[in-house]
């Protein structure tokens, strides 16, 4: 292969982890250099789940109440390599949580860990945009990772990443050529390559996996073969 991987910086300091920079598929470390290893983000929330099963809660069920220590706990216990902070609050028709409230929880979570953050919302894509400009601004130069933008919705996050130093998630619907066309648009911003960490989604079991695979094969290859976007 003639491409690579753009690496992304993840965390800043002795946080700091990167991901990506790759020149061959995975676990074809003989046909180029695979310099980094996948990373394990455990998820938490800014709220207490309520569809939890008891099989799985009970290993979280002491820090459910505070977002923080369920974040160290995630670290010290179970080995996250990255906290990924889901802001379910944020959505109007579960609490309508300002931005202000959500970046201040952004930054209580990213200040009491040693490993990098994700962060990303739920709820219109208009308000995450408006959550994300503040959670961006009130974490400079963080290098955290924000979620989402898509084709329809990214210049507010986008920009806000760039005046700020952090990196956003491209997220598309398992469709190669709109997650081609969405890198343009946020590189047309002046969005540098290396902050931006695509999402292809995924799906559901059987035939659906085989599909979402599939899609991620395809947008690795057209990299390694030097398709810039």
């Amino acid at each position: 292969y003639t491409g690579k991987i753009n690496m992304l910086k993840l965390g800043k300091d002795n946080t700091g982890i990167s991901v990506g920079g790759e020149a061959a598929l995975p676990f074809y470390s003989f046909e180029g250099e695979i310099p980094n290893k996948p990373i394990i983000a455990i998820e938490v929330y800014d709220t207490k789940p309520s569809d939890w099963p008891q099989v799985v809660s009970k290993y979280y069920s002491d820090v459910f109440d505070d977002p923080v220590k369920w974040a160290q706990k995630s670290i010290s216990e179970y080995g996250a390599d990255a906290i990924c902070l889901k802001l379910s609050e944020i959505n109007p028709d579960a609490g309508d949580m300002s931005p202000e409230d959500a970046a201040e929880i952004t930054k209580t979570v990213r200040e009491s860990i040693s490993r990098p953050l994700i962060v990303y919302g739920t709820g219109p894509m208009e308000k995450i945009a408006e959550v994300m400009k503040k959670i961006s601004e009130k974490n400079k130069d963080s290098n955290i990772l924000m979620g989402w933008v898509e084709e329809d919705n990214y210049k507010t996050t986008a920009a806000a990443a760039m005046a700020y130093n952090n990196n956003v998630i491209a997220l598309n619907p398992l469709d190669v050529n709109i997650a081609k066309q969405l890198n343009i648009l946020l590189t047309q911003l002046e969005l540098p390559a290396d902050r931006i960490a695509m999402d292809p989604s995924s799906s559901g079991l059987g035939y659906g996996i085989e599909y979402c695979y599939s899609a991620m094969e395809r947008l690795k290859i057209a990299a390694l073969m030097q398709d810039l976007s």
